[in-house]
């Protein structure tokens, strides 16, 4: 099976392997074929692997990913990613901003943790495009509906700056602090005591390694990626 949705990088192709194309609004979507396997896959063309490394790094923090792959056509780098299907069609998912108005969604308690736990990670991230444009609003099976984070093609990582704007921040964070959905995100305890490092060193440790491990199995060339997040998480933490 050639599609893990593992972020992994499929290989160099020609056009042949794209069986039909289509647009649906602003998003391009392809059927395609590689080893006989036939899928349906939202596209992006993309500079880099950085979207496909960092969406396998959700996991780390407990959050669901889009599933994705990258692939050469010609000279160009595409990121694949999977695709929700219902009764043989594409589920579109709505953007954040299209129902964060709905009374009942931005009064849900789970849905509103889930959303602050996604703009938590585009900040350690340092993601760029961070508004209610850039989360997803995803379907499963059961019906409960849950955010994920899409827009994570550009990062400004290396500045240490914050990268959530005011206005995010005053709606969606105003029962709780940035600094604490982040400690909820990593199992850092909120209410600890200054002088309890060993807290500090094992959280830290251990996403080192986790992140490390990704970045490995994906493309080695991004291991500065590390060094940066892990200044972000420690700043969030102390």
């Amino acid at each position: 099976m050639i599609f893990n949705w593992d972020g992994t990088h499929l290989g160099k192709f020609d056009k042949k392997i794209i069986l039909d194309e289509r647009q649906i609004e602003k998003d391009t979507y392809w059927q395609v074929s590689i080893e006989e396997e036939e899928v349906t896959v939202l596209v992006r063309n993309i500079k880099d692997a950085l979207p496909c490394l960092i969406d396998e790094m959700k996991s780390c923090f407990g959050l669901p990913k889009l599933g994705t792959h990258h692939l050469n056509i010609g000279a160009k780098l595409y990121a694949i990613i999977r695709v929700p299907i219902k009764d043989g069609n594409i589920v579109r998912e709505v953007k954040l901003n299209e129902i964060s108005e709905n009374p009942g969604v931005i009064s849900n308690e789970l849905f509103r943790k889930q959303v602050q736990e996604v703009f938590a990670f585009r900040e350690l991230f340092g993601l760029s495009q961070n508004f209610e444009s850039s989360i997803r609003v995803r379907e499963p099976s059961n019906g409960a509906f849950y955010p994920i984070s899409y827009s994570e093609t550009s990062t400004c990582l290396e500045k240490e700056k914050s990268v959530l704007p005011k206005t995010v921040l005053e709606k969606w964070f105003q029962e709780t602090t940035l600094s604490d959905v982040i400690k909820r995100m990593v199992g850092f305890r909120i209410n600890r005591e200054e002088s309890d490092d060993e807290e500090l060193s094992v959280v830290l440790s251990s996403y080192r390694w986790k992140l490390d491990a990704i970045i490995n199995r994906i493309n080695r060339e991004y291991v500065w990626l590390t060094h940066y997040i892990m200044i972000r998480i420690e700043n969030a933490l102390i």
